[in-house]
C-alpha cells in the first residue's frame, strides 16, 4: 500500500511540474514578438550615431544627404498590419522550436521587428536590437502563410531571421564573438589604426560598423576585408570585396591604399569561402544559418575550416 501512495506522489509532482514548465514556456512564448510602429521605429533609426560613419557615397547612394537624412529615413517607416503581424509570428512559431533543436544559446526570448522600405538597399538588417525588414520581403511571408507552406517559408524567408537576429546577437554579447573571432579566426581588432580616415569609399553597413577587423596570414600580413564602392555605382549593392593592407609597426597599425582583390584562391577565401566574407560579423550570421541547415537536412552547407572553428565555438557557449 505504501509502494502505492509513493507512486501516486511521485506521478501527481510529475504532472504537476510538467504543467508549470508547459504554463511558462506559453507565457515566454506569447510575449517574445515587438512589432514598433513608425514613431518607435523612428526613436532606433534616426539614432544620430550611425550616419556619422557615413561617407560621401553613403549618403549619395542612399539618395540623402546631411541635411535631409534623418526626414528620407522617417519618410519611409511604416506600421506593421495585423495581417504581417499574425505572417511573422506563424513563422517564428514554426522556426523558434526548429532552432532550439540545433541552437542552444541564441536570444530567442525577444524578437524585434521595424518595417520599412527602401532603405539600405532595400535589403533586411539591424539596427541596435531590432530587425528591420522591407515590405516586399514581409509580403514574401504572408503569401506563404496563406498557402500554408511553412517549409519554403523557412528556407526563403526563415533563414534570413535567423542570420538577422544573430546580428542581434553579436550587438548584445560582443565578448564572445571577439573570442570566436580572436582564437579561433585568426583576427586582431586593434582600437586604433593610423591614417584610417583617408579610407572614403566602403560601404558603411549597419550590421558591422567596426570596420577594424584584421586577418593576419600565415607570413603575418595583416588584411582589413572590405566592401568597396564600385567606380560609377548605382546603389550602395553595387561593391566589390577586396582587402586592405594594414602596416603593424611595433604596436601601431597604419592604414595603406594597397587594395588586394580577393580571390578564390587566397587563404581567406579558402579558410573562409567566398559567400559574404567582407566582415567576420557576416560571417558568422552566415554560418548560423548553415548550422541550421545542416541539422535539418536543408541542403548542402560550408565545409571550410572556418565553419568547423564556428562549431566547435558554438558548442563551447
Amino acid at each position: 500500500m505504501n509502494y502505492l501512495l509513493i507512486i501516486f506522489v511521485i506521478l501527481v509532482y510529475c504532472i504537476i511540474n510538467y504543467y508549470i514548465k508547459v504554463r511558462k514556456n506559453i507565457e515566454t512564448f506569447e510575449n517574445k514578438y515587438e512589432f514598433l510602429n513608425s514613431v518607435s521605429a523612428f526613436r532606433v533609426l534616426g539614432n544620430q550615431p550611425y550616419f556619422d560613419h557615413f561617407n560621401k557615397y553613403d549618403y549619395k547612394l542612399r539618395k540623402c544627404n546631411k541635411e535631409n537624412v534623418m526626414n528620407v529615413y522617417k519618410n519611409y517607416i511604416h506600421n506593421f498590419t495585423t495581417e504581417e503581424i499574425d505572417a511573422i509570428r506563424w513563422l517564428l512559431d514554426m522556426l523558434i522550436p526548429k532552432m532550439r533543436d540545433c541552437i542552444k544559446n541564441f536570444p530567442y526570448d525577444i524578437w524585434r521587428f521595424i518595417k520599412v522600405s527602401k532603405l539600405e538597399g532595400n535589403m533586411p538588417h539591424t539596427r541596435n536590437d531590432c530587425i528591420v525588414l522591407p515590405a516586399w520581403f514581409i509580403k514574401k511571408i504572408v503569401k506563404y502563410k496563406k498557402n500554408n507552406n511553412i517549409e519554403k517559408a523557412i528556407k526563403d524567408t526563415g533563414l534570413t531571421l535567423i542570420h538577422e537576429q544573430a546580428h542581434v546577437y553579436q550587438k548584445l554579447n560582443k565578448s564572445i564573438f571577439n573570442r570566436l573571432y580572436k582564437k579561433y579566426w585568426n583576427f586582431e581588432n586593434p582600437s586604433k589604426i593610423i591614417n584610417l580616415h583617408l579610407l572614403k569609399n566602403n560601404r558603411t553597413n549597419p550590421d558591422g560598423l567596426d570596420i577594424k577587423w584584421l586577418y593576419k596570414t600565415h607570413d603575418n600580413t595583416y588584411l582589413m576585408p572590405i566592401a568597396i564602392y564600385n567606380n560609377y555605382a548605382f546603389g550602395i549593392t553595387d561593391v566589390k570585396y577586396v582587402f586592405i593592407e594594414i602596416i603593424r609597426k611595433n604596436d601601431d597599425f597604419y592604414y595603406t591604399r594597397r587594395y588586394i582583390r580577393m580571390s578564390r584562391n587566397d587563404e581567406y577565401n579558402i579558410f573562409f569561402g567566398t559567400d559574404n566574407n567582407y566582415h567576420p560579423n557576416e560571417t558568422s550570421a552566415l554560418y548560423f544559418t548553415e548550422y541550421f541547415k545542416e541539422c535539418h537536412k536543408l541542403g548542402d552547407v560550408s565545409n571550410t575550416q572556418a565553419y568547423e572553428q564556428f562549431k566547435i565555438w558554438l558548442s563551447e557557449l
